[in-house]
């Protein structure tokens, strides 16, 4: 076994690092690729922010989990030593259930509004599959009841974009992957009758196509069936928060004023996921502050949240809004070996829509080349091998032996409680 021997000594930002943590006025984006040390560069960036004498209270990180959150906040504590902080760390969820709480006069909700709880939703959602029957939404034993995790994502997706019934209809009919593919995939039937396998790809293409596309519909029922009953049962949820808040926002500028002016930095982690409605609370807030001082981090390459196959733009978004942006790489990873890196690199740029590729943004010099920097990996930098398997068990079998086959090596390595 080689074992890894923790560094008690302070650890030193690399040069890209150092440059976040000594950024602090104005617009900056940061395109942080995986195990580049983003968490790291933002807990020293707050940190420095400190020092300098910048009042906490005044500065505003915004996040997309509550795992991310805590662990932000834990590492901010743990980094000034001090038994907690004043700096507002919140989820863009909690951040908008902060503000209807402080100031719920300004948002004249009932007295007898509650949020909604999970046993709540769940409740409302099997009564939405009675009502409904549907016939997309069945597992493979014909059960709807099992699939109502899937109906709350898809409701969820729905809220998070603000999508009515007209744009939400509209990319069906106008997005390329949608109803557009038909007529490419009838002309591919009509071609191929002669070719059996081709024809019997297209056909089977195409069923598969028609399903989904009855199945976006079908969800939009659950949609508006969902909003009908929170509303009679005086339920509110996140997403409902969100809009609240945004819908102040824009109808009382003496409101925002407030908000934005009650911060003087603000910073968001994840930004690649942020959707429509998250991203005008940051705008909303950064273009009524007195001075705009943004700093966002996130990679377009990581990108999980997509809806509909709607392509999500809001890095490309966030640099068209704000021009005079710096635009900082990070570029060394500590976590994987460079064979790796420049496997996954092969990959991604056969993506020509990338930041990276993108001709609209040449003059931000764009680089998301990654290096690896542990010396520790040195050694294992071992071809990356692409393996085929007969089925899924196969695979997960071959998966677990090369794991114990690793953990029983001589070079497994092992830190110093002994795991």
């Amino acid at each position: 076994m080689v074992a890894i021997v923790k560094n008690k000594a302070e650890k030193i930002p690399n040069k890209k690092q150092q440059e976040c943590i000594d950024s602090i006025k104005g617009q900056y984006l940061v395109l942080a690729g995986p195990g580049s040390g983003k968490t790291y560069t933002v807990t020293k960036r707050i940190k420095n922010m400190i020092e300098q004498g910048i009042d906490p209270s005044k500065i505003l990180c915004l996040t997309f989990s509550d795992a991310a959150s805590a662990e932000m906040k834990s590492r901010v504590i743990k980094e000034l030593n001090v038994a907690d902080i004043s700096v507002d760390i919140f989820t863009f969820h909690s951040f908008c259930n902060d503000l209807i709480a402080e100031f719920p006069l300004d948002f004249n909700l009932a007295a007898d509004i509650k949020i909604i709880t999970q046993p709540q939703y769940n409740q409302l959602l099997k009564e939405c599959i009675e009502e409904i029957n549907p016939i997309e939404y069945r597992n493979s034993k014909n059960d709807p009841y099992k699939m109502i995790k899937p109906i709350k994502d898809g409701i969820d997706e729905i809220q998070r974009y603000r999508l009515n019934k007209e744009k939400y209809f509209k990319n069906l009919e106008t997005n390329p992957d949608y109803k557009p593919q038909i007529a490419i995939l009838e002309e591919e039937i009509e071609k191929n009758k002669g070719d059996e396998k081709k024809y019997k790809k297209a056909f089977s293409s195409l069923e598969q196509l028609n399903k989904t596309i009855d199945k976006a519909v079908e969800l939009f029922k659950f949609y508006e069936l969902y909003q009908e009953k929170k509303e009679k049962n005086r339920l509110i949820d996140f997403a409902d928060m969100i809009d609240f808040v945004i819908e102040k926002f824009e109808t009382s500028p003496s409101f925002l004023n407030k908000i934005a002016n009650k911060y003087e930095y603000i910073m968001v982690d994840e930004y690649q996921d942020t959707n429509t409605a998250q991203n005008k609370i940051i705008f909303s807030l950064v273009d009524n502050m007195t001075e705009k001082n943004v700093f966002v981090v996130g990679d377009d390459d990581q990108t999980i949240y997509t809806f509909q196959g709607a392509k999500l733009d809001t890095i490309e978004r966030f640099i068209k809004h704000y021009p005079e942006v710096k635009i900082i790489c990070l570029e060394e990873n500590m976590r994987s070996t460079q064979n790796i890196l420049d496997a996954a690199r092969y990959v991604v740029v056969q993506d020509f829509s990338r930041l990276e590729a993108n001709p609209e943004f040449k003059k931000y010099n764009i680089s998301k080349e990654l290096i690896s920097k542990n010396p520790s990996l040195i050694d294992k930098n071992t071809p990356v091998i692409l393996n085929k398997y007969l089925n899924q068990e196969q695979e997960y079998d071959d998966i677990v032996s090369q794991i114990e086959e690793i953990i029983n090596s001589s070079s497994c390595p092992i830190y110093e409680n002994g795991k």
